[in-house]
């Protein structure tokens, strides 16, 4: 199985957030275990954030085993189609988590790893 990981996951890795540090970084192993992990280039613009260079970007990427996949059109048209649609009903920004899931899913892939509250009951 192929899990798509978002932001917060890493996040909570290299901050290191000790709220949620253990909860992360077990549900990354055992997507690991069960997969390959894969990111789409939203997760990746925003984890770009927390490093001098592209470099050290794809040092950690290879080092975590973390694949980037770019999500195919169809995928970024859904997800900014249903983004709107939230919006229009209140939701808050939904686009990265949403994305993640749509990659999964377009990709025939297993779950997004992340916080996908905003989206939990959604259907894409």
């Amino acid at each position: 199985m192929t899990t798509a990981v978002d932001t917060n996951i890493l996040l909570d890795l290299l901050i290191p957030n000790t709220q949620f540090l253990d909860n992360s970084r077990e549900a990354l192993e055992t997507a690991h275990t069960e997969g390959s992990l894969i990111l789409c280039e939203v997760v990746y613009a925003e984890l770009a954030s927390q490093f001098e260079t592209g470099d050290e970007v794809g040092a950690f990427l290879n080092d975590t085993a973390i694949r980037l996949v770019p999500a195919p059109p169809k995928a970024l048209d859904r997800a900014g189609r249903v983004t709107v649609s939230r919006q229009a009903d209140g939701a808050g920004r939904v686009l990265p988590g949403l994305l993640q899931r749509l990659l999964a899913d377009e990709h025939d892939r297993g779950p997004a790893v992340g916080d996908l509250r905003a989206v939990r009951d959604l259907q894409v």
